[in-house]
């Protein structure tokens, strides 16, 4: 409601000004005067002025409230614009981690290909040896070792096997 009557206000002022300048022009010198005279404003001023006063501390309230939304949501602008440059040079760490994993990966397959290729080249020179050792290792082993341990389940059979001083070297 309050809006309506400022904007009442306004319209009126400026219809009076118009007003005045549609007239005839008569006389420099009156228009002059006429400008210069103060326009006459109804005896309601008072009611209308203290609404207006209102409303512009209302306004003023609105836009100080205005101004610290903007300054937060500045500030939420700028942390949102590091975390993404934080995002980018990330994302090309990733890049170039997984380009230098993918060059391992082949180097590794590469690396195989070649063990592969090696393992098999050395085997066919040697396959009658191998095959050979297969045999060899079906037959039951035999003991190289011919001579008899002693049998020392008694300990008083047993060789005296302490050292002494004069075995060590030390004399005093």
């Amino acid at each position: 409601m309050v809006r309506k009557r400022i904007g009442d206000m306004l319209r009126e002022e400026v219809k009076e000004p118009v007003a005045k300048e549609d007239a005839p022009e008569t006389n420099d010198k009156t228009e002059q005067e006429n400008k210069l005279q103060p326009v006459n404003i109804p005896a309601t001023k008072s009611k209308d002025s203290t609404e207006v006063e209102t409303t512009i501390d209302e306004l003023k309230q609105l836009l100080q409230t205005a101004q610290k939304t903007e300054i937060s949501l500045q500030a939420q602008i700028t942390d949102l614009k590091s975390q993404i440059q934080d995002q980018k040079k990330l994302t090309k760490e990733l890049q170039t981690l997984s380009t230098h994993e993918k060059k391992l990966k082949t180097e590794l397959e590469e690396a195989k290909q070649t063990i592969l290729k090696l393992a098999e080249v050395s085997s066919k020179p040697t396959a009658k040896a191998t095959t050979a050792k297969k045999t060899s290792s079906l037959a039951p082993a035999k003991s190289t070792r011919t001579e008899k341990l002693p049998n020392y389940s008694d300990p008083a059979e047993r060789p005296n096997t302490t050292l002494g001083n004069k075995d060590i070297g030390w004399f005093d």
